[in-house]
């Protein structure tokens, strides 16, 4: 093959893998050299994906879905949201009541085809110590698990988790598949050549 032909395959290949490592419609927000992930899917809001950076100390600082709302909440200002805490000031047991999206709220509706809040996870933790709930254990990194709510009791986030947000009927799955880490699309991108390699010897 001729090297030029051979570059521009190239070139054109890294342009079309670009968009899918770092999708248009991600928002960032929050600081820090960790990242997760959160999708909202409402009847009013449509569908809206954040990244969220934030420093990973599960000892000094465990986060939870509650404070990765917070900081969707303090950064993005066409959202808000209210939660009810059904703990106390030491142990805090928040869930969601509603969200406020340009002006508009939506929450749980339990009329019949009403839209009721779910909340979705995939990677990190599910589940901590406390309260009678079970220590957190990983939960599955290839598709969706119906969480435990929003509380930092019931969902402990890790770096490349991912949580989902729905206000749907009958218990819905997110409409989009959880984000992958960035640390497999890296291996994804360093495989191709020697994959490629393999069939032009072929």
């Amino acid at each position: 093959m001729n090297p030029k032909n051979r570059a521009s395959r190239w070139g054109a290949f890294f342009v079309l893998l670009t968009p899918a490592a770092t999708p248009a419609a991600l928002i960032q927000v929050g600081t820090g050299p960790d990242l997760s992930y959160f999708t909202l899917e409402t009847p009013n809001l449509g569908l809206r994906h954040y990244a969220i950076s934030y420093r990973y100390d599960p000892v000094a600082h465990p986060l939870g879905g509650a404070d990765l709302l917070r900081v969707i909440e303090a950064e993005d200002p066409a959202v808000s949201f209210t939660l009810n805490d059904f703990g106390s000031p030491d142990q805090p047991n928040e869930f969601f009541d509603s969200l406020t999206f340009n002006g508009e709220t939506e929450g749980n509706d339990f009329s019949p085809g009403g839209a009721t809040f779910h909340h979705w996870v995939s990677g990190g933790g599910a589940g901590a110590g406390g309260l009678g709930i079970p220590d957190p254990e990983p939960v599955p990194e290839d598709g969706w698990s119906l969480g435990a709510g929003l509380s930092v009791n019931f969902r402990l986030v890790a770096p490349g988790s991912n949580d989902a947000l729905v206000l749907a009927p009958s218990q819905e799955e997110p409409s989009v598949a959880p984000i992958p880490e960035p640390e497999g699309l890296v291996l994804l991108v360093l495989a191709l050549p020697w994959v490629l390699g393999r069939r032009n010897r072929a």
